[in-house]
């Protein structure tokens, strides 16, 4: 499923085709919309349950919509692509690594490999460095389309406002006490809400913490024992470090012109902490449930 003129074909599609339910195929790592009528027809099969050939860009395949895990295969080379349904969302800008979510819904939480291999290099040291501490029991990836759109919304705003250069982003830990960290996972408009946060050492903001030992503190308690925090990727942008200062409720103004930082940075127990002062700087990529070795 590659080539110029059908790539064309999908990207030029009529907008009317992506009200409502639309199917997907993974192409080069993008998640491409098919054309109208082979959609119709994947629907239809979808909702049967049955197996689906089909043609496309001079090419045939095959989809078994009675299996589990939905895979494109083109029926000569047998090579296979991810495919995705999504009711009511556009899902083309959301991770390549995303599962198809389930009828109707804007989340979906997978339970991750054990091997961890879709987590980014810096992720990934992350829960090394977690694994040392404490003994991980689950790693839930969060897919909210909702909430990933407002993400990159912000992303996409703070970029233009830094003149084109895209934010930094880091790998954060969050702890969310007495609150199911689920709650935070599943909301539709604004995830992390500032509205709900309390005065801190930085003022009233959103806290995160690069070292998962001082966020445990603060960590969500299960009916079992175990804990969970957040693993979530914030766009701190240009930082500025300041001692700690409780009647905080935006960032400083920079030396020159009239944009403000982006993040408040400090240190506290050995952990370096970030706090933002807006909604839809951070995403919850990961709910990591674990328990002490000790």
């Amino acid at each position: 499923m590659s080539g110029k003129s059908l790539l064309d074909d999908i990207f030029y599609e009529n907008k009317s085709s992506q009200k409502g339910v639309a199917w997907y195929c993974q192409v080069g790592g993008e998640w491409i919309i098919y054309p109208s009528e082979v959609g119709k027809k994947l629907e239809d099969s979808y909702l049967q349950k049955r197996r689906l050939k089909f043609s496309l860009d001079n090419k045939e395949y095959e989809i078994d919509f009675s299996a589990s895990v939905l895979r494109q295969v083109n029926t000569k080379t047998k090579y296979r692509r991810k495919v995705r349904r999504q009711n009511g969302n556009d899902v083309k800008s959301t991770p390549s690594f995303w599962e198809e979510h389930p009828v109707g819904s804007n989340f979906a939480a997978i339970t991750i490999s054990e091997t961890y291999a879709e987590l980014k290099c810096v992720e990934k040291q992350t829960i090394i460095s977690f694994a040392l501490l404490f003994c991980i029991k689950k790693i839930v990836r969060i897919q909210n389309v909702s909430l990933w759109e407002y993400f990159t919304f912000r992303k996409e705003r703070m970029t233009k406002l830094s003149g084109g250069k895209e934010p930094n982003s880091v790998s954060v830990w969050h702890g969310t006490r007495d609150l199911d960290p689920m709650i935070i996972c599943k909301d539709v408009q604004d995830g992390f809400m500032m509205q709900y946060s309390q005065r801190g050492t930085w003022g009233r903001g959103i806290y995160f913490a690069e070292c998962a030992e001082y966020s445990n503190k603060f960590a969500y308690i299960n009916n079992d024992g175990s804990r969970t925090m957040i693993l979530a990727e914030l766009l701190s942008g240009e930082e500025i470090e300041l001692d700690p200062d409780k009647n905080l409720i935006h960032c400083p103004p920079k030396p020159a012109g009239n944009m403000r930082y982006d993040t408040v940075t400090g240190k506290s127990n050995g952990s370096k902490i970030y706090t933002v002062y807006e909604n839809g700087r951070a995403y919850p990529k990961y709910i990591v449930t674990y328990e002490p070795w000790f």
